[in-house]
């Protein structure tokens, strides 16, 4: 594993530290409900911003995060695919919030954590859960998220994904399945020089062997 990989440098009970007084403390007329909200929390200090729980708040919080920060998802199932900014990163609290849709970790030290990846198409065009990061020499991280690809026209189906750079895909405690019904399916893969690696966990296709190379 490479040594420069820097995934400990995410702190969440810092992040859950500043952002519970957002949560506890209610303004007049407010409800707890109000607060189920997406929230981005940013390194740099500033109050933490909230958006609506669903495709069109996750785009608006996916535009004011930059590296470094953090969006913190509620329970909630959204239909979206979209590409977290370098050194960004998502988590939820217990695997409760569900991506439809696939995920690209656009560079180095981009995160997810404790998150649901469940693209399900019927096609014949591959469908990816997560594409690892394309600028060389970048380091992405999955840890103990669940991935479940479906594919169920002749399309092959991936789960975890490292494209041809000079880059790196760590999958830590990760359960992934890619199942296509009439194409190939592969829980991790990787090509050219690209690099997936895999502790912990289990990655399973519903081809005869679930790493494509």
């Amino acid at each position: 594993m490479p040594p420069r990989m820097q995934f400990a440098a995410k702190n969440f009970e810092y992040d859950v530290a500043r952002i519970i007084p957002f949560l506890t403390q209610l303004p007049a007329g407010a409800s707890a409900w109000d607060f189920y909200r997406i929230w981005v929390i940013h390194n740099d200090g500033a109050k933490p911003e909230n958006f609506d729980v669903d495709a069109a708040g996750l785009t608006a919080a996916l535009a004011v995060t930059d590296a470094s920060d953090v969006i913190w998802m509620p329970p909630c199932s959204i239909t979206l695919s979209f590409t977290l900014p370098a050194g960004a990163g998502m988590a939820s609290m217990a695997n409760d919030a569900i991506i439809v849709g696939t995920v690209t970790l656009g560079g180095d030290n981009s995160y997810m954590q404790s998150m649901v990846i469940a693209p399900s198409v019927n096609n014949s065009s591959p469908v990816y859960g997560v594409i690892g990061p394309s600028a060389t020499d970048a380091v992405a991280v999955l840890n103990n998220c669940l991935i479940r690809v479906t594919q169920a026209g002749s399309g092959n189906a991936y789960g975890a994904r490292q494209p041809d750079a000079v880059a790196d895909l760590l999958v830590f405690n990760c359960d992934v399945e890619a199942t296509s019904t009439g194409g190939s399916g592969y829980g991790g893969a990787w090509s050219g020089d690209g690099r997936l690696y895999a502790k912990g966990g289990n990655m399973h296709g519903s081809t005869d062997v679930s790493i494509e190379i």
